[in-house]
């Protein structure tokens, strides 16, 4: 396959029961895909490699140690950003 032929979705990152959940879908290999969570001012607070091949996941951390503001997941396909959501933290 072309990476032009993955399908690769974020469709939804919410914050409920002090956990950040990150939805996600892809059929890219696993080596390919990278989450990562950045703070409002570019801190990065959080990585996901080798994000599995699955139709419908969910990654998940806890909001521990997250100060109250905005947040962004960026999703990412052989180093190349196709996806962005921004979430709060309250």
């Amino acid at each position: 396959m072309r990476t032009e032929d993955y399908i690769i979705l974020m469709p939804a990152v919410r914050v409920e029961q002090q956990q950040v959940k990150i939805n996600y879908a892809s059929n890219a290999p696993e080596h390919t895909v990278l989450i990562e969570v950045r703070a409002n001012n570019g801190r990065l607070i959080k990585t996901f490699n080798q994000v599995k091949n699955i139709q419908k996941g969910e990654i998940s951390f806890p909001t521990d140690g997250l100060m109250p503001g905005t947040y962004t997941c960026n999703m990412y396909l052989d180093g190349k950003l196709i996806q962005s959501k921004k979430f709060s933290v309250s």
